[in-house]
């Protein structure tokens, strides 16, 4: 079986109510939206994966995923976590799952591209786990296609989505999460700028429309 037999994973998470945090509304509901747009007639050619939200996003389970991808990697990774988060990690329903831990993994997962999408408080603190020094946010750019470079650099093959700085505090709108809500409403409403057969929508035209809506 080739390396690349899977083409394009998605692996959503989303957890309302984590141990110790408050109880959020739509986090749970975030990852499910995520998950249906990407595995839809929206996102790529047979795209496959699981959406793991409320128990089911447990430390156990997630680190049991990512080791599969890693023993069968795809060309193509989308990680999506909703819900609380730290400068250390997010918070899974069962604890943290730390930033060190999980960049740990995700470099054992040999794809082409790895997208990264946290909608999370402090989700840019990531950054500071996949490379030399710390990643700041959206917010303290003002040209958000030099931290989109800068960002390509420090991680050849992965491209991140962060709805905070690694210093600020992500908020629910009505329905979703306030970037997610962004996110989705960009994937769906942003004219096409990719031709082929399906008029798909790329990551940095998406980005650039989620920003203005935000």
């Amino acid at each position: 079986m080739s390396i690349y037999a899977m083409r394009y994973q998605v692996l959503c998470l989303g957890v309302n109510e984590g141990p110790g945090g408050s109880t959020l509304r739509f986090a749970e509901k975030d990852a499910t939206d995520i998950y249906n747009v990407f595995t839809s007639a929206l996102g790529p050619p047979r795209a496959r994966g699981y959406c793991d939200t409320a128990e089911d996003a447990n430390r156990q389970s997630v680190l049991a995923r990512l080791r599969e991808l890693a023993r069968q990697p795809p060309e193509f990774l989308l990680l999506y976590f909703s819900g609380h988060g730290s400068k250390e990690g997010i918070l899974l329903s069962d604890g943290l799952l730390e930033f060190s831990v999980l960049a740990q993994r995700l470099r054992a997962i040999n794809t082409r591209t790895t997208l990264i999408i946290f909608d999370t408080c402090h989700a840019a603190a990531y950054g500071g786990f996949v490379r030399e020094g710390d990643v700041a946010g959206v917010g303290d750019y003002e040209d958000e296609l030099a931290w989109a470079k800068m960002l390509a650099q420090s991680r050849p093959g992965t491209r991140m989505l962060f709805s905070t700085s690694a210093t600020t505090l992500s908020h629910e709108a009505t329905g979703n999460g306030r970037f997610t809500s962004a996110f989705l409403d960009a994937l769906n409403k942003a004219p096409a700028d990719m031709g082929s057969e399906t008029n798909f929508v790329s990551a940095l035209q998406a980005f650039k429309v989620t920003h203005r809506l935000m």
